[in-house]
């Protein structure tokens, strides 16, 4: 039996509410069309059809859901969010829109890819017909450019695996709409021909009258899996991680005047590097946590006490990456202590731009304005970030890749009290720069760069 046949297995995955579909009692009839950017590297996009401006800023892994268009000839483009502008990316691409259709336009591939896994336009057409309230109808691709062909094993929750329920599904390749009863089943994904589970869904119930296209995409979050499934319907996106699917946590030292360090994880004393002896600018790198709360003590190295950080119920969400800082100063002459602070690391390989994030990490100092410039003298130019203060951040930031230099200033003053620090900037390459200072032990300030994601990963 045909893989697009056999499918209709794979729609029990679902456990999502019931989402309508577009107004088809319009006269004349509409067709309906969804935007959803599936491509891990790409930047954010604009989509303008027929050269006016339809949807902003769209980012991977999210969609537009159902918009109504009039039926007819129309061009779709989509144009790329670069550091210096836009630039068009796919299209125009023609569409004769049908009345009573769904159209499915979707950013697939890689932009660093090539053959079949360059970034391209994939478009899926659909009647446009919502399924009774005890049904569901589903469409399903492969939309993961750095996953291999893949076996889909559909089953009871905690079933034992046998032979797949779809076998070798390649890159860009999908299914017809299939209608199915509702229910509660486990969806697992293993290579072609071997048992060793890459994904697997868990119990998910599937609820009657929802109306779904299922993409598995690129995971590009904290678990082990490859790929990770998304729910796309007529208002969105909706990710469905493997029940695997870790947390990230890195733990960065940031006071200067503080010794090295001992950090304890729910209790628990840590007996070797990175958790043990943890000194001023050291960090863990990213250390694999299971989602959960977590409680989190720093004491001096080889020591209980004091307990310089105790922070409880830390919450760590899965296929979430979080960098933890200990920020602040151990002899503050204003009585303020050393703490934590928590950051979502959101940032995401790029092949069009650096992404970089600055810090106000420094408690000796008031609010800073920072400087990213391509030479040394800041005199006539104008902060990237104005009035930072401590424990700020900027997110993380586009940027062209390059050669800068970065200067941070206290905020209107132009006399450096960082800087200028060349630094080079490169294309998929994420970092995050923490001012740091404190004039005890005539510490002075200093930038510490940290890579988030490296251009090579």
């Amino acid at each position: 039996m045909k893989w697009i046949q056999r499918c209709a297995a794979l729609a029990m995955i679902l456990g999502l509410t019931a989402c309508g579909g577009s107004d088809n009692d319009s006269s004349p009839p509409n067709a309906a069309i969804r935007i959803s950017h599936l491509a891990p590297d790409a930047p954010r996009v604009n989509v303008n059809v027929d050269g006016a401006a339809f949807l902003t800023a769209v980012d991977f892994g999210s969609s537009s859901g159902l918009k109504p268009v009039a039926a007819g000839s129309h061009e779709v483009a989509v144009d790329g969010i670069l550091p210096s502008g836009t630039a068009t990316v796919i299209g125009p691409v023609s569409l004769d829109l049908k009345p009573d259709t769904q159209y499915d336009v979707l950013a697939v591939g890689k932009l660093t890819g090539s053959g079949d896994t360059a970034f391209g336009p994939l478009v899926i057409e659909r009647p446009d017909q919502m399924p009774a309230g005890g049904e569901i109808r589903v469409q399903v691709v492969h939309a993961a450019p750095s996953a291999p062909a893949v076996d889909v094993h559909v089953t009871a929750p905690g079933a034992a695996l046998g032979s797949p329920t779809l076998s070798g599904i390649p890159f860009k390749t999908y299914s017809d709409p299939l209608t199915l009863p509702a229910g509660e089943y486990q969806v697992r994904l293993t290579l072609p021909g071997s048992s060793d589970v890459v994904y697997d869904s868990g119990p998910l119930p599937l609820i009657g009258g929802a109306d779904l296209l299922i993409a598995a995409i690129d995971n590009l979050g904290a678990g082990p899996s490859p790929v990770k499934l998304l729910a796309i319907d007529s208002t969105g996106a909706t990710p469905l991680l493997s029940v695997d699917e870790q947390a990230q946590l890195r733990v960065v030292h940031g006071v200067a005047d503080a010794p090295a360090v001992d950090i304890r994880v729910n209790g628990a004393a840590p007996t070797a590097a990175p958790l043990q002896g943890l000194a001023f600018k050291g960090n863990t790198g990213y250390l694999d946590l299971a989602a959960a709360d977590y409680d989190f003590v720093v004491t001096p190295t080889g020591a209980t006490t004091p307990e310089v950080i105790n922070a409880s119920d830390v919450p760590l969400k899965a296929g979430t990456r979080y960098s933890l800082f200990a920020v602040g100063q151990l002899l503050d002459p204003a009585g303020e202590t050393i703490e934590p602070l928590l950051l979502t690391d959101t940032g995401r390989a790029v092949a069009t731009e650096a992404q970089l994030r600055v810090l106000h990490a420094a408690p000796t100092a008031p609010a800073v304005d920072v400087y990213l410039t391509t030479g040394s003298d800041i005199s006539a130019s104008i902060p990237l970030l104005k009035a930072v203060p401590f424990k700020g951040d900027s997110g993380y930031l586009a940027v062209a890749a390059g050669d800068y230099f970065v200067t941070v200033t206290a905020s209107g003053d132009k006399s450096p009290v960082i800087g200028p620090l060349p630094v080079t900037l490169s294309t998929s390459q994420v970092l995050t720069a923490a001012a740091l200072s404190d004039s005890v032990g005539g510490v002075d300030p200093e930038l510490l760069i940290l890579e988030d994601i490296s251009s090579s990963q």
